[in-house]
């Protein structure tokens, strides 16, 4: 991948994600303040885009084989996933019996069944909204895991007949909801495949890049144009349902799909002439090492950030008015994601090298189970 496009994709994913940590620090109260950041479903949108661009090009480029794909990807999502499961657990049990009061009961029930729905990525099929417990942002790796199995099957599978069934099968096993949010992953493998044709390499795409850049601002401060038809889709739905052959189908915010896809769609046309604009930054080692580095942490601080900010404002006794409170809050969850991000994010090779081990001994397993049956 061109280095310029790769810093922007660093660059957009930690923005995101800190867009999304934000969001929460004023949606939770930890700072008296009437600011509210009302755009996080459009950084999750940009994380949609960048996953469907960033597995279109390892697909293509390095990851040739399904066995490849798929272990990457388990090492992945995993390497992250089951830490901030347990994470979440051992916080919320701790901090939950000094601050009821910042935890949603709701979350708090079944608890068992929510934490393993979460790990096998089943808690946003059809019509599940299964929180694991006060991880509120895990819902978008329900949608992505589905994601990740659909384009396996369309890209890796040797015929027709398998890509259709096995595609068919992971679509309705993850249902109309994460579907709908489908073209926004594929925008993103759309945008892969279009820029390596080279077409938005001159330095007279920094034009575009900034247009589609402002066109997003745009959206987010004054509206999508396609928001009078979510309007539509919404005073037709029931409490987030639509009623589809006489059944029931939760969509729930999915349905600001179309406003969805427009964001995205500016959102990839930046991609496509992002090295026109961010050669410039590639050149500064320090700019692109620090940017490098910061993007290192997005996942962790995605998956991590709400069970920490709610444990520690819990334990800390944190008073939102006093800048020292909020200021010392802000440092311990950062540094604990720093942390956190040192064992689980940045030991993918670690985790990939477990996940290879486990599948290799299963498969041994599995082999002379076989062979033991025929012999007798």
């Amino acid at each position: 991948m061109d280095k310029s496009t790769s810093l922007y994709l660093d660059a957009a994913r930690f923005l995101a994600a800190m867009v999304v940590f934000f969001h929460h620090f004023f949606a939770l109260g930890l700072i008296t303040s009437d600011i509210k950041i009302t755009f996080a479903r459009e950084a999750v949108m940009i994380f949609f885009v960048l996953s469907g661009y960033v597995i279109a090009y390892v697909s293509a480029e390095k990851e040739r084989t399904p066995k490849h794909y798929l272990l990457n990807r388990f090492s992945r999502l995993y390497s992250v996933v089951i830490p901030a499961l347990i994470l979440t657990l051992v916080l919320d049990s701790i901090a939950i019996n000094y601050s009821p009061e910042l935890y949603d009961p709701r979350s708090h029930n079944n608890i068992v069944e929510r934490l393993v729905m979460s790990a096998l990525f089943l808690n946003q099929i059809w019509n599940f909204t299964v929180t694991p417990l006060s991880n509120g942002p895990f819902w978008s790796i329900g949608f992505e895991f589905w994601y990740y199995l659909i384009f396996a099957a369309a890209v890796y599978l040797p015929t027709l007949k398998q890509k259709f069934i096995w595609v068919s099968v992971f679509t309705i096993i993850a249902g109309p909801k994460i579907i709908i949010l489908l073209p926004c992953w594929l925008i993103g493998v759309l945008a892969y495949y279009v820029a390596k044709q080279e077409l938005f390499t001159d330095n007279k795409y920094v034009f575009i890049f900034l247009v589609s850049c402002a066109a997003m601002i745009g959206i987010i401060q004054y509206g999508n144009p396609m928001n009078e038809m979510v309007i539509w889709f919404k005073n037709h739905a029931d409490d987030g349902y639509l009623i589809l052959f006489n059944y029931p189908i939760f969509f729930g915010a999915e349905l600001n799909f179309l406003s969805d896809y427009i964001f995205c769609m500016f959102f990839a046309i930046s991609i496509l002439t992002a090295k026109s604009f961010f050669s410039y930054f590639n050149e500064s080692k320090k700019i692109s090492i620090m940017i490098r580095y910061l993007a290192s942490h997005t996942f962790s601080l995605y998956l991590f950030h709400v069970p920490l900010i709610l444990f520690f404002q819990s334990m800390l006794s944190h008073n939102p008015n006093s800048l020292l409170s909020v200021g010392f809050l802000l440092f311990m969850v950062f540094l604990s994601i720093v942390i956190l991000a040192r064992y689980t994010e940045h030991k993918k090779y670690f985790y990939l090298s477990i996940i290879e081990r486990s599948v290799t001994l299963s498969s041994i397993a599995y082999s002379r189970f076989h062979i033991k049956k025929k012999i007798k």
